[in-house]
């Protein structure tokens, strides 16, 4: 059966309109969730370290809520059998497969249990700032 050329354009038309819809909808999505993410992030900071004074003495700084937040919102990837040997860098255990991991973009591309990840930005990842 033969699809009139018209009506085939057109339908590749409606389908292009429609996967630009959706990946303009998935961008607002994105947008907005980032957003959460970093005052989620500034409010947990502020109660955090508000008043530590070992903080405010040594002039620690923690990861930015806007790093925290982005790292939160990339895609997760899940453990396959490529990675059943491969062991977090931060625990050492070996990952099970389906758990989520993430990648440190370096050189060794050393790779973490993404909520591992995640807690050490949110606690330990500080930057010391000079006098």
């Amino acid at each position: 059966m033969r699809i009139n050329t018209k009506y085939r354009y057109s339908y590749y038309e409606r389908e292009r309109f429609q996967n630009e819809q959706d990946r303009r909808q998935q961008e607002e999505e994105n947008k907005r969730r980032l957003a959460a993410f970093i005052i989620e992030e500034e409010q947990r900071q502020l109660a955090a370290y508000r008043n530590d004074s070992e903080f405010i003495w040594n002039r620690l700084i923690p990861a930015s809520p806007s790093f925290i937040a982005q790292f939160r919102l990339m895609a997760l990837r899940q453990v396959n059998y490529d990675l059943f040997e491969a062991s977090c860098t931060i625990c050492l255990e070996k990952f099970n497969y389906g758990e989520y991991y993430a990648e440190w973009p370096c050189e060794a591309r050393h790779i973490f249990h993404h909520n591992y990840l995640v807690q050490l930005f949110c606690e330990h990842l500080f930057i010391h700032t000079a006098t």
